[in-house]
């Protein structure tokens, strides 16, 4: 119940971002806004935050397939839902991380 939960959650903050879009795709994916030369690290700070958020958004799948064993037909169901799962979370991530940007209204903000 609770994956479903989540599942409901991330849809309706997708929902909820795109409703709320202000620009195009065009300005929020290429405008570089200087190429990160007022920050520190320049945009290796930027990618390395970005790492640690995708580290967290794939941990916990191994989970799955030790918990495979307890399922019907262990050795043909445990791998797809690993990949359902992983697909899932691509998906779901990256619509919420480009309806985000779209939404902002002032990105140089």
């Amino acid at each position: 119940a609770g994956v479903f939960i989540e599942l409901i959650a991330a849809v309706a903050l997708i929902i909820f971002l795109a409703a709320h879009i202000t620009r195009g795709p065009s300005t929020a994916l290429t405008e570089t806004y200087g190429l990160g030369s007022g920050q520190s690290l320049g945009y290796f700070g930027a990618f390395l935050t970005a790492s640690l958020a995708s580290a967290y958004v794939m941990y916990g799948f191994d989970t799955a397939s030790s918990l495979g064993e307890e399922s019907h037909n262990p050795g043909r169901n445990a791998p797809r839902a690993i990949l359902r799962a992983l697909i899932a979370s691509f998906l779901i991530g990256a619509f919420i991380l480009l309806f985000a940007l779209l939404s902002v209204p002032d990105l140089k903000a």
